[in-house]
């Protein structure tokens, strides 16, 4: 279905984004599979299309098994995997920070939550403007925000000060840059 297709500029680049895309999301091809079964039934007219995605993902997993390799995103399953069957030490950590990022795929969330199992505390700081006129700027923080607390992290509040610079003129500039008036 897709032979005509490979030829096109971009085409193979897409179809190696989608295959990420599902690995960050931490689909396996068997569950891409059924989730194609439900499409189908709702969309029988693209059929030949949902066959081939699912043939072109799981030779993929395929030709990295045949190979003896894996896909870095498949590196945690498998760090759990070795874990259960007691290949590897438990990692101890003690302290663990992540800072500078908002925007978790499915799989780093779930890094994340491996992380809690494993070190003492974990802190994560996001940045968030509670002005109810800015909140659309930061609805991906709101929600990577409810996706940690459904994990048991606890919502704690800096105190509102400059923590970057001490030079009063871009303090200044910091303050005022989105003033209103």
């Amino acid at each position: 279905y897709f032979k005509g297709a490979a030829d096109q500029v971009g085409f193979i680049e897409f179809l190696g984004k989608t295959i990420v895309e599902l690995k960050e999301y931490l689909i396996s091809p068997g569950e891409f599979g059924t989730r194609l079964e439900l499409l189908k039934k709702r969309f029988p007219e693209f059929e030949f299309k949902y066959a081939d995605l699912r043939e072109v993902y799981e030779a993929y997993d395929g030709e990295l098994k045949k190979r003896g390799l894996i896909d870095q995103r498949d590196s945690l399953r498998l760090l759990e995997e070795g874990l259960a069957r007691g290949e590897f030490a438990n990692p101890v950590l003690r302290k663990v920070w992540i800072d500078g990022f908002s925007d978790f795929s499915k799989l780093q969330l779930s890094f994340v939550e491996f992380l809690t199992r494993h070190a003492d505390e974990i802190t994560v700081t996001l940045t968030v403007d509670q002005n109810p006129f800015r909140r659309p700027l930061f609805e991906i923080v709101n929600e990577t925000q409810a996706a940690l607390e459904d994990m048991g992290f606890e919502k704690k509040w800096m105190e509102e000060k400059n923590y970057r610079s001490a030079v009063k003129a871009l303090q200044h500039l910091e303050r005022n840059l989105f003033r209103d008036t």
